[in-house]
């Protein structure tokens, strides 16, 4: 009788012993489990060509729509029809990051172009009417200031949506079919214009907002 009770407990503490040491081992690979970190995903910077005149961009234009993206982690290059350094309207100078036939659109999340009286001088011709025609056709997204919405008239992209430009031109955006509004700051089927430096807070706002 003593032998089969010794039986009995030995094998409830070999039984025991066993549980608890299935049980350490689950808990060890759980806390391992929770110990393995998930990889964290990189989030996609996002990145605006900015183009501008050569000579006689409209400074607060530039500068201020530059600084508010760049204060929003948004990367801009400056894009140009020469390397170097750009000259503004009043006094400021902009590092040209890439000429125009060394920019590839499709860097980009938006195209953006900077108005002043050199603008149209420089930009308003058929290799950025073609740049923005097919950005616009693949991206959606396209934005312009002062004079610059003219350069997209002259594109196309602005025939029955709503836009707006520097007063002084407003006739050109009506002869190529565009709906001008008037406005400070005018958004239409995610393209963005606007009509002068006054507005250009508000503008870069509004590229935040949809790139």
């Amino acid at each position: 009788m003593k032998k089969i009770m010794m039986f009995f407990v030995m094998s409830s503490f070999i039984f025991a012993a066993g549980c608890k040491e299935e049980s350490t081992q689950k808990t060890s690979e759980k806390t391992v489990e929770k110990s393995v970190e998930k990889p964290i995903q990189q989030v996609k910077t996002k990145k605006v060509g900015m183009f501008i005149a050569f000579n006689n961009f409209r400074d607060e234009e530039y500068q201020i729509t530059k600084e508010t993206l760049e204060n929003a982690g948004i990367l801009v290059e400056t894009i140009s029809i020469s390397k170097g350094i750009a000259k503004g309207m009043i006094k400021i100078t902009a590092n040209v990051d890439k000429t125009v036939d060394e920019t590839n659109p499709d860097d980009y999340d938006i195209l953006v172009f900077i108005g002043g009286s050199g603008s149209l001088n420089d930009l308003d011709n058929e290799k950025i009417h073609n740049i923005v025609r097919k950005f616009y056709s693949t991206k959606n997204k396209i934005a312009a200031i002062c004079l610059s919405p003219v350069i997209l008239a002259h594109s196309g992209i602005l025939e029955g949506k709503k836009a707006t430009v520097w007063e002084g031109a407003k006739d050109e955006l009506i002869k190529n079919k565009a709906i001008y509004t008037g406005k400070s700051v005018e958004i239409d089927s995610n393209i963005i214009t606007a009509n002068g430096p006054e507005s250009a807070k508000e503008f870069a706002k509004k590229i935040i907002e949809i790139i």
